[in-house]
Parts: C-alpha cells; sequence; structure tokens
C-alpha cells in the first residue's frame, strides 16, 4: 500500500471533540461543508474524501477500495485525533464504512450517526445479484461519458424525492461529474454492499452508541433501521420527515439539528 493519504478538509478549533464526516457513493466532503460549518462552533469537523472520490485518486493497490482498506485509509488520514475519541457521520456507503469502523475499531470510536445505511446483505443470492448488478454500473462508470451513466443512476427509485428538488438536484449532479470514471468503478467495485461481509452478527456486541438517521420517506431504510434498532439496545433512530434517501441534502436544516443534539446528548 503506498502512502498517499486521504484528502481532508477541517472545519472549527482542534481542541474541540473531533467529528468525522465520510461521504456516499460519487459524493465528496463539498456535501459536508454547510454542515461543517454549523458544527464548528463546538466541534472540530473533518470531512474526508474516500479512496476514488474528490481528491483522493489513483492508490496504486486496490486494499484501498474495499471496506478494511477504506477504514485503515481513514485512520491513517487522522493523526492529529487519533489519540481522541472521533465520533462519525456517515452516508450511505460512508455510513456502512462508520459502522465498520465502530465495530472493528472500537478503540477509536465514542460514537457513530449514519444516515440512510445498513450493516450488509446476509441473504447470499441477494449478494451476489448486488455485486454483479455494481460491476454492471462499474463497467459502465469506465465505457461511457459520465454524465449519461449518472443520469441512470439517480433515476433508481431511491433517489425520487431528491430528484423533485431540482435546483439542489441539479447542484449536487455538478459537483458528482467532477469524480474520474475509472476512481469511481473502482470504488463501487470494492465498497459494494454485494461484497462486504455483513456485520448484521455484530451489532450485538457495539461498543459505542449508534444514531440511525433516516428519511421518513425511505420506506426501504425506515426497515432496515427497526431491525437493527431491534439487534441492539446501543443503536436508536432518529426519522426526518419530509427526506428519502438523501436526508442531509434533502432537509439540511432537520438534518444539522438532529446531528448536534445526538453529538450534544453524547458529551453529557
Amino acid at each position: 500500500m503506498n502512502r498517499l493519504r486521504l484528502h481532508t478538509v477541517t472545519r472549527g478549533d482542534p481542541c474541540n471533540p473531533p467529528v468525522v464526516f465520510l461521504h456516499g457513493f460519487l459524493g465528496s466532503h463539498r456535501e459536508w461543508l454547510p454542515l461543517m460549518q454549523d458544527l464548528s462552533d463546538s466541534y472540530y469537523c473533518i470531512a474526508v474524501d474516500l479512496p476514488g472520490h474528490g481528491q483522493s485518486a489513483a492508490f496504486d493497490d486496490e486494499e484501498s477500495y474495499t471496506f478494511a482498506g477504506s477504514a485503515q485509509r481513514v485512520l491513517d488520514a487522522l493523526p492529529l485525533v487519533e489519540q481522541k475519541a472521533l465520533r462519525l457521520v456517515g452516508y450511505s456507503m460512508g455510513g456502512r464504512l462508520s459502522l465498520y469502523l465502530a465495530i472493528h475499531h472500537s478503540d477509536h470510536i465514542r460514537q457513530a450517526i449514519i444516515e440512510s445505511s445498513s450493516p450488509g446483505l446476509l441473504d447470499a443470492r441477494t449478494a451476489q445479484a448486488r455485486e454483479k448488478q455494481d460491476a454492471g454500473w462499474a463497467d459502465r462508470f469506465r465505457a461511457e461519458p459520465i454524465d449519461v451513466v449518472l443520469e441512470d443512476w439517480y433515476r433508481q427509485p431511491i433517489f425520487c424525492s431528491l430528484r423533485a428538488q431540482t435546483e439542489i438536484f441539479e447542484q449536487m449532479l455538478k459537483e458528482r461529474r467532477q469524480n474520474e470514471s475509472n476512481e469511481v468503478a473502482r470504488s463501487i467495485e470494492g465498497m459494494s454492499v454485494g461484497r462486504q461481509q455483513p456485520l448484521w452478527d455484530a451489532l450485538h456486541q457495539l461498543e459505542v452508541d449508534v444514531c440511525l438517521i433516516i428519511g421518513g420517506l425511505d420506506r426501504k431504510y425506515q426497515q432496515v433501521a427497526r431491525q437493527m434498532c431491534s439487534a441492539s439496545a446501543r443503536i436508536h433512530m432518529e426519522s426526518i420527515e419530509g427526506a428519502g434517501h438523501n436526508v442531509h441534502l434533502e432537509q439540511p436544516d432537520l438534518f444539522s439539528k438532529c446531528v448536534r443534539e445526538q453529538l450534544d446528548k453524547a458529551l453529557a
């Protein structure tokens, strides 16, 4: 593994409790900047570009594009705070990575706030089908103009409520186009939920508190969240009305308020 570090952006005083933000597939640190500004009066906010995204690209090993490799990359990118208890805020793919870190690197983690995510797929056939589907997306990202693939990606039903907010959606799409096609292809292959080792059986071993933030319109992940809450007393759910899968873009003020409440509660 080469020694390049993930790109990070910070806001706030390093003496304050550190909060690490992990974006979803196709995202970058940029989508967290408004929330980081909101929280920077009380917290040291650190947004990370995950492998294959934003300014974290072209690693010379495939391990960096897996959950284990990405988790280690995140920890390596935070040398100034590695001895402190990290708070994580992760969306979708970044939420799955946050849960992985909370389980496998609990000595570094104090709290995880996870938006619209899951512990993985238990059914082997479903996982194989998803891995094949994501491999197909990777092929398309490599072979077709990124504008074309993004248009089809965001026509998936899970993004319906996000597309309805035209101005927000177009700005997000503009930022997504800045990704490099081959790099996001590597990411969706290595970080596919179909390839991920399910974490369901480890939920009862959680040593940190986990808050699940789910959009009220996101019926699929509402059900997943309820199942996760049933698996561990350390997990609880907060539902944000008027939002679908991408809560922090669709309802940014309500999301920011919820995140602050959860962070402050853990300080008490």
